[in-house]
């Protein structure tokens, strides 16, 4: 009988990138909803820009020998699969 139980550190990265998509969505709803004219719309993209920084840090801070890049890997891996 396999497994299907998630790692604590899978489960942790699973929370991370889930926050990350919400607050997303919120930033562009929120962004749409004060749409800008269509003539500046390079000021309405870079209102769009999302920091990972924060999770980031949160997410090594509980695996200290996780590096950037592994984050970034394992963020566009969950990409792939939909997350």
């Amino acid at each position: 009988m396999a497994d299907n139980t998630l790692s604590e550190y899978d489960q942790d990265f699973a929370h991370a990138m889930a926050l990350k998509l919400r607050l997303s969505r919120e930033k562009k709803q929120k962004a749409s909803e004060v749409s800008k004219p269509v003539s500046e719309p390079s000021e309405v993209k870079e209102e769009m820009i999302f920091d990972r920084s924060a999770i980031v840090t949160s997410v090594q801070k509980r695996h200290p020998g996780l590096t950037s890049e592994d984050l970034k890997i394992m963020e566009q891996e969950m990409a792939k699969m939909g997350y």
